[in-house]
């Protein structure tokens, strides 16, 4: 069996320990979920049949198909891990199999605590890179295991007796001779007594250095010395037969006092002797003085008494002997003797020389107890060496913390002295697929090639002879010279009823008479057994038997023969006092005499010489008649959601639901709450999903790496936003939220994709892509998935959509820059006229195309700075400019209103209640006016801004206006604005960027004003003015309403110092304050152009105002909703006349007498005409182009 060997042999000792002693943050999570970097978990209710509660109980839990995903796990299950009912704390598991291509495993879990009422415990998986990191080394206590010192045994250096004979004690440090000292019993003829050594490096058995003996006795006797410092004076207790007595110095390697006294022998179960004392002062300053006592005949057990004072009179303890013998075949059932004592956070580790007999081999154990009524005991500490000077007796000495090592002073064979060390501070044992921490007894045979002395003794038997271990299985081979020689191996833990004990192993010389195996649990001599055998004389079936103090039923035959192949042995004893024996999957068989009770180890034997006997592994494990029974609930994705209530910083706990997300997390980021900054690279792994919510905000100051699922959502209101700053893998899915397709406004709406290429069909959604070409100046279709970053679309949905229109596709990580053409080759200024400007080849005024309008779109998952976009591309050097200079702004276009709004450098209004005016938020499209055929708009990734209550044409108010107003016009169809604003920057002409040009959207009425100086032909939608003589400009406002109607004005406003907006009708001759009332018209059929309304700024009701001077008297002449509007006074008699480019008439028609001339063009007629107005002697020519 291949596993990993775990050789702590307190275990639940240093577990309980770490459990109790680690921070939250080493063993324990926030919100219920152990570590997120596992992504998957399920809950497995296990349920309790026993009528008690269990404790420390292993369950086995069985995936398949049917209740696990074995894809979301790794190959070999080595993602697994096991928490408590918390979700949080470790608890042990070992994994037995793990076939992931057939989908079975079998995974044993040790419960802490399994109530009646049944328990819930997690399995996580899915970390593809998982970790076992240890955590701080924490303070344990010396229960062991000790690693002996390779100087081992201690010959002092002036030693005349080699350190031969001399049994050793506890060890001191003494501030006056600056060394550390060690007592000793000196066993040598001639010199029996008390003695010292002394080392300044007492962790080294080689660093020994002799001084002698401090008291000298004629005869021999045990002496075990114990020495100690109290008030200015070293004493040493020990024992002269039958009594304990001490003597005392000033100094520690001076001359010693007489012996006195202190305990004599009074009790039956110490008639013969007191002896071995250990003294020290308990944490209530009462003294303990514990002993070794003995009735006579080698019958020793321990004992301890109190006092008030170091020297007595001590009291002893009326439930002696607190340490008796263990059970019949136990550990300690012959010997416990040589106490020594070491308090640990409040509990006192008491360490005892042991044996099953009354003689060697000596090994020391450990017991506890925390009141000094209750004794525990833990078991061996400290076995016997495998080979070696101490191969028969590790025991007698005490143990002593120096420094950050438990330093354990020992006695071996031929009574030499040693020294073994445990380190202070441990780290955790490891309950990660570990078998030692889920069985109370577990050997896979996977480590070494001799069975692990740390875990088992030879009974009969060697390792170089007998056992061998290769490729996880253990071989034993009984040799010798007769046929009833035989191996024989013992577990280190004993174990009493309510156990089982499994083997996996085979036989391979089964079918040979006095070839035998044997499994189960015995003491010394099989006087108490429970076991499974095979080839007793004349038998086939495997066989069982029970014996209890030497009576037996004999040896019975089971149902099952016997053979070569693998099995499970598989042994247990009720608490009720039966057995039973089942060998695989067999009905069990159950014995109910002769059952023994005592606690016994696990063993394994080979009997008859050259008998092979191959084991794969062997455990001991709970046992109550029955096995809990697991079932595996349903899986769980680690979900956390962004609540920023501590910071931005996305690796604080505090930020999360549920902790900081792992990579293999469902992670959701909403709206109404602080952008998450994550510093560094983030991983996206193949289980995790991403979801920004409309309104949610992430950004990655490194690179972002996806191999799951990042999802960026958005409605008609918001929209999620992504900054990373690095580079990005993988792709990322944004979804644009238009109106459903059942809506009457879903159709024709302005998109963009935030990724460099799309392979998100929408089936179902679209009915037809448009994009736009400038150079033919015509829609053409085109499939959603050619669609790339830089560019914008126009969308029509089919009927049944649901108005989210999905991009998948990679991230631009870079500078996006689109080419923009235009009929036009030439860069200009704001005041040169059109008709004036050279075309680019293969343009002209009969060919203008698009004249210069091309659709593009944001290229990112955030939205951008309009300002930021509009001066990367603008320049007041006509040359470097790719804007045309009159239309600096980004045209969006709402599909729902069917209007055109502008976003340009911010003034403080925005052009709609639909609209931002400093952003264009992911997935939008919008138009811009080239400066010539060669322009190229930039975006850069430096414009990325999270702005996500930025719309889709939903208001992003900016209380910091500038002073002026909005002027909304509304009619039947609608209502329409424009704006003007007034800053001391500005100026009466053109301001780039600021004073914007209207894109005409096709609606029954059209809203604009000319410049208040001198027309130039432009209609503007904003026009800014400067501040000083703010009073004295006329603005005039332009009205296109071809079915005229009623129309009523009015305006929200911002005073230019302390000066009130008026609107004046020179038709009715009134003035209306503008921000405090509104006025209603009705306008005639074919309303163009300005003339009859005006803006004026004023701190009173405008009297006697001149009319601006402007174009008016030589008339004004455009195109609009095929018509040539002729704006100004004319004769009864004028004359109007069209001709193409070629100079042939198209068109003759005589003028009215009036103000205002509209003529109708012919239907399909387009591109650039001359229009000659006569009027008398007055003749007036101008191009228009006909759209």
């Amino acid at each position: 069996m291949k596993t990993e060997g775990f050789r702590l042999r307190n275990y639940l000792i240093i577990l309980t320990l770490f459990l109790t002693c680690l921070s939250g943050s080493q063993l324990t999570f926030s919100q219920g979920w152990y570590d997120t970097a596992w992504p998957f978990r399920r809950a497995i209710p296990v349920t309790n049949s026993a009528g008690a509660e269990l404790t420390e109980f292993q369950v086995l839990v069985t995936l398949n198909e049917s209740n696990f995903n074995f894809s979301e796990a790794l190959s070999d299950g080595s993602d697994i891990r096991v928490t408590a009912v918390d979700g949080q704390t470790l608890i042990p598991f070992w994994i037995e199999s793990w076939d992931q291509a057939n989908a079975l495993a079998s995974v044993w879990v040790r419960i802490p605590s399994l109530p009646t009422s049944g328990i819930t415990i997690y399995i996580y998986y899915g970390n593809p890179s998982p970790s076992v990191s240890p955590g701080e080394p924490v303070e344990t206590p010396p229960a062991g295991p000790f690693i002996r010192d390779l100087s081992n045994p201690i010959v002092p250096a002036g030693d005349p007796g080699a350190g031969a004979s001399l049994l050793a004690e506890n060890i001191v440090y003494d501030p006056v001779t600056g060394h550390y000292w060690m007592a000793f019993a000196n066993y040598r003829s001639g010199s029996y007594g008390v003695g010292l050594v002394w080392s300044d490096d007492p962790t080294d058995a080689s660093s020994w250095n002799w001084h002698g003996n401090i008291y000298t006795q004629a005869t021999n006797g045990s002496f075990a010395p114990h020495i100690l410092f109290e008030n200015g004076l070293w004493y040493v207790f020990f024992a002269i037969r039958p009594d304990i007595v001490y003597i005392t110095c000033p100094t520690i390697n001076g001359t010693y006092s007489a012996p006195t006294t202190v305990l004599s022998p009074t009790e039956t179960w110490e008639t013969y002797r007191v002896d071995e004392p250990y003294v020290f002062r308990r944490n209530d300053g009462t003294w303990i003085l514990i002993y070794m006592g003995d009735a006579g005949s080698v019958t020793e057990q321990i004992g301890y008494a109190t006092a008030a004072n170091l020297t007595g009179p001590y009291t002893k303890y009326s439930g002696n002997p607190c340490l008796p013998f263990g059970p019949a075949g136990s550990y300690d059932a012959g010997t416990v003797a040589d106490p020594w004592v070491y308090e640990f956070n409040g509990v006192y580790y008491i360490g005892y020389t042991v044996s099953s007999t009354k003689s060697s081999p000596w090994s020391t154990a450990c017991a506890t107890t925390t009141d000094w009524q209750t004794f525990t005991r833990i078991g061996v500490i400290f076995p016997v060496a495998s080979s070696g000077w101490d191969s028969n007796n590790s025991f007698r000495g005490a143990v002593t913390r120096i420094g950050d090592n438990y330093v354990f002073s020992y006695t071996g064979d031929s009574y030499r002295m040693g020294i073994a060390l445990q380190p202070v501070y441990q780290s955790a044992p490891d309950v990660i697929n570990n078998p030692d921490a889920v069985f109370e007894f577990f050997d896979g045979f996977d480590t070494g090639i001799d069975p692990d002395l740390m875990k088992w003794t030879f009974t009969s038997g060697n390792p170089d002879t007998h056992t061998s271990i290769s490729d996880g299985l253990l071989t034993m081979t009984a040799t010798g010279n007769t046929t009833g020689t035989y191996v024989r191996l013992d577990g280190r833990v004993s174990v009493g009823p309510g156990y089982v004990g499994e083997t996996r192993g085979r036989h391979p010389d089964q079918g040979t008479n006095n070839m035998i195996i044997e499994v189960g649990f015995a003491a010394s001599g099989f006087t108490n057994t429970i076991r499974l055998v095979d080839d007793f004389p004349s038998v086939t079936n495997w066989q069982r038997q029970t014996i209890t103090g030497g009576l037996t039923d004999g040896v019975l035959d089971m149902a099952q023969p016997a053979d070569q192949n693998w099995h499970i042995f598989r042994i247990f004893r009720n608490s009720d006092g039966t057995a039973g024996f089942q060998v695989d999957n067999t009905p069990t068989e159950t014995a109910t005499t002769n059952v023994p009770v005592v606690s016994m180890p696990q063993f394994l034997m080979s009997f008859g010489n050259t008998n092979d006997f191959i084991v794969d592994w062997t455990r001991i494990r709970k046992w109550v008649g029955s096995d809990p029974v697991a079932t595996i609930g349903s899986e769980e994705h680690h979900t956390t959601v962004w609540t920023g209530l501590i910071s931005n910083d996305w690796n604080d706990p505090g930020n999360w639901t549920a902790g900081v997300p792992g990579t293999g997390s469902v992670i959701s980021v909403p709206g109404g709450t602080n952008p998450t900054i994550y510093n560094g690279n983030l991983a996206i792994g193949p289980f995790s999903e991403m979801l920004l919510e409309p309104g949610g905000s992430v950004s990655v100051t490194g690179d972002l790496n996806s191999n799951g699922i990042v999802s960026i959502g958005s409605t008609l209101a918001s929209s999620g936003s992504l900054i990373v700053n690095g580079t990005v893998t993988g792709n990322i899915t944004y979804n644009r939220q238009l109106q459903p397709g059942d809506n009457s406004a879903a159709d024709w709406h302005l998109a963009a994709p935030p990724v460099t290429s799309n392979s998100d069909a929408n089936t179902g959604k679209i009915t037809t892509l448009y994009q736009w070409s400038e150079p033919a100046g015509i829609w053409t279709t085109t499939g959603i998935t050619s669609a790339v970053a830089g560019r914008g679309y126009n969308i029509r949905q089919e009927t049944g959509s649901d108005g989210v229109i999905s991009f998948t596709g990679p991230l631009a990580d870079g500078d996006v820059t689109v080419d923009a053409s235009s009929p036009y080759a030439d860069a200009v200024g704001p005041d040169v006229g059109y008709f004036d400007r050279t075309y680019a080849a293969g343009r002209s005024l009969e060919n203008p195309g698009g004249k210069g309008w091309n659709l593009l779109g944001n290229p990112y998952p955030s939205a951008i700075n309009a300002s930021a976009f509009i001066s990367a591309n603008y320049s007041a050097t006509p040359a470097l400019s790719q804007f045309d200079p009159n239309y600096v702004a980004l045209y969006l276009f709402d599909g729902t209103a069917r209007n055109y709004y502008y976003v340009a450098q911010s003034t403080g209004w925005p052009s709609g209640n639909e609209l931002s005016e400093t952003h264009i938020q992911a997935g939008q499209g919008f138009f811009v006016l080239a400066m010539n055929d060669n322009s190229a708009f930039t975006f850069t990734r430096a414009m990325q801004e999270h702005s996500t209550a930025t719309p889709m044409l939903k208001s992003g108010k900016d209380d910091n206006r500038w002073p002026g107003l909005q002027l909304k016009a509304k009619h039947p169809g609608g209502e329409v604005v424009t704006t003007v604003v007034y800053n001391g920057s500005m100026t009466a002409g053109v301001d780039p960027g600021y004073d914007i040009g209207l894109f005409k959207s096709g609606q029954d009425l059209e809203i604009y004003t000319s410049l208040a100086l001198k027309d130039n032909g432009i209609n503007y939608t904003r026009q800014a003015l400067p501040l000083s003589g703010a009073d004295t400009l006329v603005i005039p406002v332009g009205i296109d309403f071809k079915d005229g109607g009623e129309v009523t004005f009015s305006a929200v406003t911002v005073p230019v110092d302390g000066r009130r907006f008026w609107l004046e009708d020179r038709v009715s001759g009134t003035f209306t304050e503008l921000g405090l009332k509104s006025c209603t018209v009705n306008l005639p059929a074919d309303t163009y152009g300005t003339g009859r309304f005006f803006i004026i700024a004023s701190t009173n009701t405008p009297t006697a105002i001149e009319r601006p001077v402007t174009e008016s008297e030589e008339l004004r002449i455009w195109a609009s909703g095929g018509q040539v509007i002729i704006k100004g006074t004319v004769g009864r008699s004028a004359l109007c006349e069209m001709f193409d480019m070629q100079g042939r008439k198209m068109l003759e028609q005589g003028l009215s007498d009036g103000e205002l001339n509209t003529v109708e063009m012919p239907v399909g007629l387009h591109g650039v005409i001359v229009v000659k107005v006569t009027d008398g002697t007055k003749l007036i020519s101008r191009k228009i182009i006909l759209p």
